[in-house]
């Protein structure tokens, strides 16, 4: 192992808070509010952003919790559990959320999806429900939902669950949660069974069937007994990999427990395969244990296209290479290329670089980052600073960072930008920033084209609004430096890597996310909230969801046939 991954992958600080005398309830349920509002009035980036953009307040938001909290004399910890969920809630933000111990969890066998207020079956396990008993299939219109309009259903729990701001993102999210309910995020987790109605495609009938909840019961107690004679002393742990800036959705955690026996239904936010149905006649496609879905086909004027699935940006240099060796075939056989990065829920920045630099011949420029930073950055990079400075060539390189760097190939150059970088933010706290000027993660303000493989045609990237984090700066990279037409609904809008903090409590609290940096494009504009908006608009439609994305498949020929000058009547 490289000298770096084994003196800072492991690299964390731990803080003794000051200890706090044991309290009634409610007044230590005030204090580890006031102690999430310190963590994050130093660690969150976009607050500057939050306050001008929705006019939020760290301050007036943690009072209000505090006042919910005072407001309940005989305050559950389930109760105050929402409380905290509701205030990051808040904040608008994809990279922030709270977890909780809890393993109380209650799902149904089928998923849905809404157009126009009407929501249809997109997914049944018919092993956890009959066919021969509940005659329910994709495409059927799912018209109630335990007694009540799905849409009404839909709306309420929205309104509970879910406040980002993009409203297409909050509903593809609530969509999941109606079948879906999870203790570890604060949600109210249902026993009782339901009655659902069921109305066929071209019939006006509607069949009604009774279900219960697959249920896991809670075995994590919530109850305990204040202690008032002792000192409770807590402390403050704080974890990061300071060279690996993770960009994920705070929800990954749930789409990967999502129970789909069906992985190439693509419903699951990640799958190696998306929703999407065969874009045309199939000349080659990747072996099934290749991490990339991808395959050549002939478009109607016999021009063969190139068709990969992005479905997530947590890998390796391993999944480098598979990416490269498929570009570099397409590289040579096809006319363009089609990216499916639809549900693609994020991961890791530099791996995300490493394959955007397969895609381009020429450098892309990168999104700037403003980053939060307090004595603990600054002392990290107090204590890099001088190991890089003894690197002189490209074998000492590789000896503190090995051979590839996520992908990258690691060379002296490579270790002067992050030089540079740890710099920048000793120069910045000296200067009495907390929050730095923008500047490009670690230095790399562009992405030089890789040595692997290099992707010199027109790109179609296809994107909708589970396009989370690293999904949303993906189609940014590319939208910014022309390089690809970008096709489908608004990117969810999270715009920085996450940090994670945890403490010791006897309420639950297990972790929570934030968002250490605010990004801009190069208009300036920031990523967060607002998200890409693609080159071509595309909303799915009904006949989508009840025919195999039939509209969306042929929308996505006509486009790439334009591209490539195929001019079909």
């Amino acid at each position: 192992m490289s000298i770096l991954k084994k003196t800072l992958l492991s690299f964390c600080l731990l803080t003794s808070a000051f200890p706090l005398l044991a309290q009634p309830k409610q007044e230590k349920m005030k204090g580890h509010l006031d102690m999430i509002r310190n963590i994050l009035d130093v660690g969150y980036a976009p607050i500057s952003w939050k306050e001008k953009h929705f006019g939020w307040n760290l301050d007036d938001e943690i009072e209000k919790a505090k006042q919910k909290v005072d407001e309940q004399p005989d305050i559950s910890v389930k109760s105050f559990q929402k409380i905290v969920r509701d205030f990051f809630m808040s904040m608008h933000d994809l990279h922030v959320s709270a977890r909780f111990h809890s393993t109380e969890y209650a799902s149904l066998p089928f998923f849905v999806k809404g157009v126009d207020g009407k929501y249809y079956i997109t997914y049944i396990n018919h092993e956890m429900l009959s066919p021969s008993v509940y005659r329910m299939e994709k495409g059927d219109e799912l018209v109630s939902f335990d007694g009540k309009l799905t849409d009404e259903v839909i709306i309420n729990l929205q309104q509970e669950l879910m406040s980002t701001t993009c409203e297409g993102t909050d509903r593809c999210m609530t969509e999941l949660f109606l079948t879906n309910r999870i203790g570890s995020h604060a949600h109210d987790v249902p026993t009782e069974p339901i009655m659902i109605g069921i109305r066929k495609q071209n019939q006006q009938r509607i069949n009604y069937y009774q279900l219960t909840w697959n249920y896991e019961p809670e075995l994590v107690s919530n109850h305990f007994k204040i202690n008032t004679s002792i000192v409770d002393k807590e402390k403050l742990f704080l974890e990061q990999n300071i060279l690996k800036p993770q960009m994920v959705s705070s929800y990954n955690d749930f789409f990967q427990s999502l129970m789909i026996k069906d992985l190439q239904a693509g419903i699951k936010p990640g799958a190696r395969k998306s929703f999407l149905p065969l874009l045309g006649k199939k000349w080659w496609s990747s072996g099934s244990d290749n991490t990339f879905y991808a395959y050549l086909y002939e478009n109607e004027c016999g021009h063969l296209i190139g068709y990969i699935r992005i479905p997530h940006y947590t890998g390796s240099t391993d999944e480098v290479f598979e990416f490269a060796k498929i570009i570099e075939y397409f590289e040579e056989r096809s006319h363009a290329l089609i990216i499916d990065q639809v549900n693609n829920p994020g991961g890791s920045l530099f791996y995300m670089y490493a394959l955007a630099g397969i895609l381009t011949d020429q450098p892309l420029y990168t999104p700037k980052h403003r980053v939060s930073i307090s004595q603990m950055e600054v002392a990290q990079a107090i204590k890099l600073i001088p190991l890089f400075e003894t690197i002189a060539n490209d074998d000492d390189a590789k000896a503190v960072l090995g051979d590839l760097f996520s992908g990258h190939p690691v060379t002296h150059q490579m270790t002067k930008f992050f030089l540079n970088y740890f710099r920048f933010i000793v120069s910045e706290w000296q200067s009495g920033k907390t929050v730095t000027d923008a500047t490009s993660l670690y230095g790399f303000d562009k992405i030089n084209p890789s040595p692997l493989a290099c992707y010199t045609k027109p790109i179609l990237l296809l994107v909708n609004e589970l396009s989370i984090s690293c999904g949303d700066f993906f189609p940014a990279i590319l939208q910014d430096n022309k390089r690809a037409l970008v096709m489908g609904a608004k990117t969810s809008g999270a715009g920085g890597f996450v940090l994670r903090h945890h403490f010791p409590n006897l309420f639950g609290l297990s972790a929570f996310n934030y968002t250490g940096s605010i990004a801009e494009r190069i208009d300036k504009k920031p990523i967060e909230n607002l998200g890409v908006t693609p080159d071509i608009l595309y909303k799915i439609s009904s006949v989508d969801l009840q025919s195999s994305y039939v509209e969306y498949a042929s929308e996505i020929n006509k486009t790439i046939n334009s591209m490539v000058n195929c001019e079909t009547n």
